[in-house]
């Protein structure tokens, strides 16, 4: 995959309003020295929309910032700047969002030293403690730029680290994320088509076995996983098990889901399960 990538604000879809409101975010990270990059539908929406002219079926209105910070007063920093400085408000219900003057909610996902156990807890009211497994693995993985109209640059989450951190989601409010499902399988559908070049240059051995593109997909997404959870293997072993909870028939939430939405088969969509967990377990670091 590539380092860096040009786009511009129409081919993604956004108007002036999200430009606005990623600058000032952005500003506001480079005053304060904090590392980020984007993650959730917006990043999936950057290798779908911006780079690859595919529409996702599901329009997202938010976005997410993964940010690397040393303590909770570094996060609280962040907050007053955005408030007092770019005229952002806070969101009561939940401390790690916050609305922008043009009404766009952001969701700022602290991880890295601030994290225990997996959890970030601040102070406020609402919903104070967030799980945020999978941040700082995909952090430390190869996370490629995009530029927007020479006017922005950051780090965008690749579509294999999406899936992961959706997974993880998935698995942690399974009641209320099951949007995260159809996500995972609209990257099945167009992982190929977008990432067809490398597939064909550094994974050209799933070629002899006359697999579908699916299933090239998902193994190949399942490498790439892999290669970000080498050094996390508690982690590891917890997707491994989430995406084998389709064992002797017992079909999952997931299997079902993903079979709907690509008006598949449930033992098709069980299958690109397991192409994944082989791709997880290849150890295919080319």
């Amino acid at each position: 995959m590539k380092n860096f990538y040009e786009i511009n604000l129409n081919k993604l879809r956004q108007d002036e309003n999200f430009l606005k409101a990623v600058l000032a975010i952005e500003k506001a990270l480079v005053s304060l020295q904090i590392d980020y990059y984007l993650i959730g539908a917006l990043a999936r929406d950057m290798w779908f929309q911006g780079v690859n002219d595919i529409k996702p079926k599901r329009a997202t209105s938010d976005i997410d910032f993964a940010i690397l910070l040393q303590n909770k007063s570094v996060f609280d920093q962040l907050k007053k700047y955005l408030i007092e400085k770019e005229g952002f408000s806070e969101y009561k219900e939940n401390p790690y969002v916050l609305i922008a003057p043009n009404k766009i909610e952001i969701d700022l996902l602290p991880f890295g030293e601030i994290e225990e156990d997996g959890k970030v807890v601040v102070s406020g009211t609402g919903m104070t403690t967030i799980l945020v497994d999978g941040l700082n693995e995909v952090y430390n993985s190869n996370i490629p730029v995009v530029n927007i109209e020479d006017k922005i640059s950051f780090k965008v989450c690749p579509l294999a680290g999406i899936v992961l951190l959706k997974l993880i989601a998935y698995d942690d409010r399974p009641e209320s994320r099951v949007h995260d499902l159809t996500d995972i399988a609209d990257i099945f559908k167009y992982y190929f088509t977008i990432n067809d070049s490398e597939i064909w240059e550094n994974h050209s051995d799933l070629f002899i076995d006359e697999m579908s593109l699916e299933f090239i997909s998902a193994r190949v997404i399942g490498r790439e996983i892999g290669k970000i959870l080498e050094s996390n293997l508690k982690l590891k072993d917890r997707i491994i098990s989430l995406l084998n909870s389709d064992e002797n028939k017992n079909f999952s939430m997931i299997s079902q889901t993903i079979a709907l939405h690509l008006n598949n088969t449930i033992e098709n969509s069980i299958k690109l399960l397991q192409e994944i967990v082989s791709g997880i377990e290849d150890n295919h670091f080319d």
